[in-house]
């Protein structure tokens, strides 16, 4: 695994059509692929990234889906999966390669099924229960021993004080 990020780039203008700049990702590997929340935040984000910190939408990449968080109303789930790199809402930023995983495809299925239950929408919290709180807990239970770059966690733990630990969530 690369200790560093696979890509960068937030152009507007990607490669010609059918050329890759970045690697062939592994099917076992984890990445966390970081998004700015609005395409107004790309330049605060591009200068803030240096300092090590950023207002980022994030999602975890497994088996080609990125799975993420978001608020809906009560009773549907907040986890959501897309095309990785493709978010609708958030301007792509860059992906950061997390490791690999032991897990089969059917393994991380059953996960996200049981994430989907203990993730409701309902309960998202803009500091302590989002998007990056998701990842770390979805990449927790892949086994993934990197914590995912302060860079991304540092906002939502710097306002909550607590490493960005929700104290009403149910731990497991």
């Amino acid at each position: 695994s690369s200790s560093g990020p696979r890509s960068s780039s937030i152009g507007f203008a990607g490669p010609p059509e059918g050329v890759s700049q970045a690697p062939v990702k592994r099917r076992s590997a984890v990445y966390i692929n970081v998004y700015d929340v609005h395409w107004a935040a790309s330049p605060l984000n591009a200068f803030a990234r240096d300092f090590g910190f950023g207002v980022f939408h994030v999602g975890l990449e497994v088996y080609g889906i990125e799975w993420s968080y978001y608020y809906q109303e009560v009773g549907r789930t907040g986890v959501l999966g897309n095309a990785p790199e493709r978010h609708p809402f958030h301007r792509f930023r860059e992906s950061v390669d997390l490791g690999d995983i032991v897990f089969s495809e059917d393994d991380v299925r059953a996960i996200v099924a049981d994430l989907k239950m203990t993730w409701d929408g309902a309960s998202y919290k803009l500091l302590s229960r989002n998007c990056i709180s998701f990842c770390e807990d979805f990449a927790a239970r892949l086994g993934i021993q990197r914590p995912l770059p302060a860079w991304i966690t540092c906002l939502p733990n710097g306002f909550t004080g607590d490493g960005g630990k929700d104290p009403s969530a149910v731990e497991d």
